[in-house]
């Protein structure tokens, strides 16, 4: 995975050198800071299954995207969905990041709680 990408990586930023890539390792784990460096990407997305404090660590090198578990939004209760978004923004946001799921969204997810995610995302404030 580590070599083509950054194959592909290198021939995007010759020929576009003003173009952000950012890249997907899904279910690295632990690689995702191998892949970072060694793929030259801009930013990374992460999978729900990589822990914050990686998160953390990542964001010292590049933006990061990511990682709410889609499953989580399937929840009826939105408290379990904003305690999920907030605990990601608290720990993300004052860096370069991108707040995102960890994976696409699945089709059975109600619209009202991805009505919910953006309110969250779009009125949040850091308690720093």
């Amino acid at each position: 995975m580590i070599k083509p990408t950054s194959n592909i990586v290198k021939t995007l930023k010759e020929k576009f050198p003003h173009i952000k890539i950012i890249g997907f390792p899904k279910g690295a784990g632990k690689l995702y800071h191998k892949y970072t460096k060694e793929t030259n990407v801009d930013g990374i997305s992460c999978d729900y299954d990589l822990q914050l404090d990686e998160m953390l660590k990542l964001q010292k090198n590049v933006l990061v995207q990511g990682n709410l578990n889609p499953n989580t939004i399937l929840s009826e209760n939105s408290k379990i969905i904003e305690e999920s978004v907030i605990k990601i923004m608290d720990n993300l946001s004052n860096n370069r990041f991108i707040f995102n799921l960890g994976h696409g969204i699945l089709p059975e997810t109600p619209i009202k709680n991805v009505e919910l995610i953006v309110k969250l995302v779009k009125n949040y404030h850091s308690s720093e």
